[in-house]
């Protein structure tokens, strides 16, 4: 615990002192894609789905490894999540390339709907680390 904290200090303080010294604009397109291809778009009442939220970093970067990842998911009432707060213990890929996190639902009533979701993580050059926050709207046809 106390080596987490060390760590998230030290990110926070580059991050800050980097940002303070006019760094060029960082985010989403820049640094990092979020992909969501992979999640469940279609199905029928009473099937089970998935969503998986994947972060892409760019070249040259990467998602921190051992910063926290939070990820908070809100469903309408019918979807229900196995679970809505995503973490480390969640992550389902972890390559250089591309980071998954992933969790599962049941479909209980038809139309449109979407699951939202709010991420925190951290992306990382040699050179500087931030902090990101995303917010994911994952369209869910439940027939």
């Amino acid at each position: 615990m106390r080596a987490t904290s060390a760590i998230l200090a030290a990110v926070g303080a580059l991050a800050i002192s980097l940002a303070a010294a006019g760094e060029e604009k960082k985010g989403r397109g820049v640094d990092y894609d979020i992909d969501v291809s992979a999640s469940t778009r279609q199905l029928k009442v009473g099937e089970r789905g998935k969503i998986v939220i994947a972060i892409v970093p760019s070249a040259d970067r990467k998602v921190h490894k051992q910063a926290p990842i939070s990820i908070d998911l809100r469903a309408p009432a019918g979807i229900v999540l196995d679970k809505a707060k995503l973490g480390r213990s969640d992550i389902t890929k972890d390559s250089e390339k591309r980071l998954e996190l992933s969790v599962g639902f049941v479909a209980k009533s038809g139309g449109e709907q979407s699951v939202e979701a709010n991420a925190t993580f951290f992306i990382c050059t040699d050179k500087w680390c931030q902090r990101m926050t995303e917010r994911i709207v994952i369209p869910v046809h439940v027939q």
